[in-house]
């Protein structure tokens, strides 16, 4: 029987609520539990997912899946809501004719009560959270604005790529976006694009490694410095446990650009590969 149908036939027959009825509405309040619980996890997802947001264009599609997260929550904590104002009705207009059955009924009536208010207690929690999620969202996505500066193209490349080398990946990149931003014609913002992908994979976050490469394949194909990023990528998957699509890459590698640097480490590693055991695929 569906839950909102289960309610509305326990309401119905709130007047005559024996103790066997007691029991189902326990069995109602037990599952309301279970989904209030998965909210919860739910919420603990969100904000894990939210401590990897920035406020640059790569996360927007991230801040789209929170935001419909998010409505999916409000909708869960709405349909949580109606299920525990009607199982309190129902416990509040119980009426009971048998004396032993009433004093039964009542111990457990105090019990539900103790329960739903537990309930409404979590509510306010996950509403708290969600509070917090849309104020971080909206200063994630606030417009940054840029302080003006007197440094020339050149000046602010190598300026973080500086900041990348002494190991400040993250302020590394917000260098190389600014970069991008002032200067998107200058003949390093694909450089700067593939600086920005070889922070993410020297902080080991090779995931997001080889999106900024694919990024530099796709917006920049053109761009000399392709080889070496498609050589990274295939590092990048290796270290991600998946030696097929690395092998894969490296030969397209030697293929397209057989005379390149890339194409001879690519060579190299295809060796190492042939006399090594493959890592354990992470899972």
């Amino acid at each position: 029987m569906p839950r909102a149908l289960a309610l509305v036939l326990l309401i119905s027959l709130a007047g005559c609520v024996a103790t066997a009825d007691y029991t189902v509405m326990r069995n109602d309040l037990n599952q309301v539990m279970v989904t209030q619980n998965e909210l919860k996890k739910e919420v603990h997802a969100l904000k894990k997912r939210l401590t990897e947001v920035s406020s640059t264009s790569r996360d927007r599609q991230i801040l789209e899946a929170l935001r419909q997260s998010q409505v999916s929550l409000r909708e869960e904590i709405d349909a949580l809501r109606g299920d525990l104002q009607a199982l309190q009705a129902a416990v509040e207009e119980g009426q009971f004719r048998d004396e032993r059955r009433w004093r039964e009924a009542e111990e457990e009536d105090r019990n539900l009560r103790l329960e739903l208010e537990a309930l409404k207690e979590e509510i306010k929690s996950l509403q708290k959270a969600m509070a917090e999620i849309n104020e971080r969202i909206a200063t994630a996505t606030a417009p940054q604005e840029v302080p003006p500066s007197k440094e020339t193209p050149e000046e602010l490349y190598q300026r973080a790529l500086q900041t990348l080398n002494q190991g400040d990946f993250q302020k590394a990149r917000r260098e190389f976006e600014e970069f991008m931003k002032r200067f998107p014609q200058s003949d390093l913002v694909d450089n700067a694009q593939f600086w920005i992908a070889e922070s993410f994979y020297r902080e080991g976050n090779y995931e997001e490694a080889i999106l900024a490469y694919e990024s530099l394949k796709k917006n920049y194909p053109k761009s000399n410095k392709i080889p070496d990023a498609l050589y990274k990528q295939a590092l990048a998957f290796e270290k991600l446990g998946d030696r097929n699509v690395a092998k894969t890459i490296l030969k397209s590698i030697i293929q397209k650009f057989p005379d390149s640097d890339a194409a001879k480490r690519a060579r190299e590693t295809l060796e190492r590969f042939e006399k090594t055991t493959p890592e354990k695929t992470r899972g």
